[in-house]
């Protein structure tokens, strides 16, 4: 003889030979995927990433027809930032509800079909805005309850793939005047270098791309590069150090008779990986300026002048004068053309 009582979702078998039988009658809707358990790779700047395999369905063996389905909880474990976040957007007229407990966990809410849920769900995304973002496995748990029972957890991976960003140089200055005679100048002297990888770079790299006179010099100053007398520098550093060290460009023109008009400053940083920065772009114009001529005469002449004489010239036919000018040379025609008259002079007073 066989006597059986059914309790919760256990049925109770006891036979007439005392043993006890248990036999598990499971009421639980499950989610069920032919898939694997990996929802696939989220990549850095990659855009979000959809989470639901195509397959996913909803079981109830309890129903006789579609399952009814009350709410379904979802969570991401192992998240390591704020910047992380599931991302669910539901159809049009949906009659579901997302209430987001924190970016990443939600509940969708509202008595609906298991079929209307498993829409709801296949448009659930991962997204990460971190830079960069740490590259272990995060886990995505999905439960969904019919009223009486909550499913067993679908658990599925996401992996995240971090991308090499490469470094960026920030000048707020992009044009300066270089006037003739100045000191040297800084163009540079409040950039920075950025890299959100990279504590480290390994080259630097500034070009004078259109020099016009071979008095002008770009270089760096910096202890670690000014002996090179040269506008760039390799060998892994700090991003702090390359900072230092493109802040410490200068260029100078020590010409006294500049050409005018625009140089363009051309740099680039490489981070440690290879990975080349944006070029920054500067103009220096260089101004010239107009110096004061100059005129050198013999020292310690000494001239006598008799009473009744005629005209006394200040300086000896052979005195040497001198007359500079960087600027121009149309000083020195004028005095050969004063020479030329003097010699005129002479000559007519000799005949």
């Amino acid at each position: 003889m066989q006597v059986s009582a059914q309790q919760s979702d256990l049925q109770v078998a006891v036979a007439a030979t005392d043993k006890l039988i248990l036999l598990v009658n499971d009421n639980r809707p499950r989610l069920q995927t032919g898939a694997n358990g990996t929802t696939g790779v989220f990549v850095e700047h990659g855009g979000p990433v959809a989470l639901m395999p195509d397959d996913l369905a909803v079981v109830d063996d309890d129903e006789q027809v579609q399952a009814v389905l009350v709410n379904a909880s979802v969570m991401l474990t192992r998240a390591s930032s704020t910047l992380e976040q599931l991302v669910l957007t539901l159809p049009a007229q949906s009659p579901l509800q997302v209430l987001q407990s924190s970016p990443t966990a939600l509940t969708l809410l509202g008595v609906a079909p298991a079929d209307t849920y498993v829409l709801a769900l296949s448009r659930l995304e991962y997204t990460n805005t971190a830079n960069p973002p740490e590259s272990h496995t995060r886990i995505l748990t999905v439960t969904v309850h019919d009223g009486a029972w909550a499913s067993w957890p679908l658990l599925r991976t996401i992996e995240v793939a971090a991308v090499n960003d490469a470094p960026r140089i920030e000048a707020a200055t992009q044009h300066l005047d270089y006037v003739e005679d100045a000191p040297a100048l800084r163009p540079l002297a409040t950039a920075s270098i950025v890299d959100p990888d990279s504590a480290v770079q390994s080259a630097l790299k500034c070009v004078l791309a259109n020099a016009k006179d071979t008095a002008e010099s770009l270089r760096f100053t910096h202890a670690l590069a000014a002996n090179s007398a040269t506008s760039s520098y390799a060998g892994l550093e700090s991003t702090a150090t390359y900072t230092a060290i493109l802040r410490s460009l200068q260029y100078q023109h020590t010409s006294q008779n500049p050409t005018p008009g625009a140089r363009m400053v051309l740099c680039t940083v490489t981070d440690g990986q290879g990975l080349n920065s944006n070029t920054v772009n500067l103009t220096i114009t260089v101004v010239a300026v107009n110096d004061a001529p100059s005129v050198t005469i013999p020292d310690n002449v000494q001239l006598d002048y008799l009473e009744g004489s005629g005209p006394l010239a200040l300086l000896p036919p052979d005195a040497t004068v001198t007359f500079a000018d960087p600027d121009h040379t149309r000083l020195q025609v004028q005095r050969e053309r004063e020479r030329e008259r003097e010699r005129e002079r002479e000559r007519r007073e000799r005949e």
